[in-house]
């Protein structure tokens, strides 16, 4: 949700040159230079994978791995075992600068830098083992510094015991602060008889006075727990909190 919520930011607000921190649970593949210098080697080692064949035709790169033709992945791991990952990512992502006709975004430039640490670590390693690095790629946990003067998108969990100047509040049409998981479990009786029991279908809860205290009971508690949820994600505002609702 961080993800998705910042990466829609830093495109509304392109022009703006505000910048956008994802402090949730962040991924190096977030932006389409990692996707496509991860899919060039993910081609060169598993020719196969017609997911990677088909993200290089959509790229700006097409034109130069379609010169390259079947030979492509024998170049690619060819240079890997030759100039290392560090060289070949540089030398792709000039290619793609190109073929774009334009320099990275700030964003995908810092995301960039990021897979060249990376792919450096694997260098000085002796690693050319493509599919060790990708494995990194795929998985390397990735934590926003915070910025000064930048938009921050975090978890309202993350938010607790901080302050902000604005806090931005998207409410969403699904949320409703009664609703509980679906198919836990509910469990009653006595200390010498107790049961656990997995939550029926709600006709058969509302047909038998046990389970239907049992879900009212789990229904406030969630109630409860949501509404403190809720309290600090609309407390951490010094100045101005604004909820985003659905129409």
């Amino acid at each position: 949700e961080c993800t998705l919520a910042a990466n829609r930011l830093r495109r509304l607000l392109a022009t703006e040159r505000i910048p956008i921190v994802n402090e949730g649970a962040a991924e190096l593949t977030d932006t389409p230079v990692v996707a496509v210098m991860r899919a060039l080697l993910r081609y060169a080692v598993h020719p196969g994978d017609t997911l990677a064949a088909s993200l290089l035709r959509m790229s700006p790169l097409a034109a130069a791995t379609r010169e390259a033709g079947e030979g492509l992945p024998h170049l690619l791991l060819r240079q890997v075992q030759e100039e290392g990952y560090v060289a070949l990512f540089r030398a792709w992502s000039a290619r793609l600068e190109t073929a774009m006709g334009a320099p990275l975004d700030p964003f995908s430039a810092q995301r960039f830098r990021e897979l060249l640490a990376l792919a450096a670590e694997a260098d000085a390693r002796g690693e050319r083992n493509p599919d060790l690095l990708l494995d990194q790629i795929d998985h390397e946990p990735l934590r926003e510094p915070p910025t000064n003067g930048a938009v921050r998108v975090m978890t309202i969990h993350q938010s607790k015991g901080l302050g902000f100047d604005v806090v931005l509040l998207p409410l969403t049409g699904d949320q409703d602060l009664t609703t509980t998981r679906q198919g836990g479990l509910v469990q009653g009786g006595t200390p010498e008889n107790p049961w656990v029991l997995k939550m029926p279908r709600q006709t058969i809860v509302q047909a038998d006075p046990t389970l239907r205290a049992a879900q009212e009971r789990i229904t406030a508690e969630t109630l409860f727990s949501n509404l403190c949820v809720f309290y600090v994600a609309m407390t951490r505002a010094r100045q101005h909190l604004a909820l985003m609702v659905p129409l």
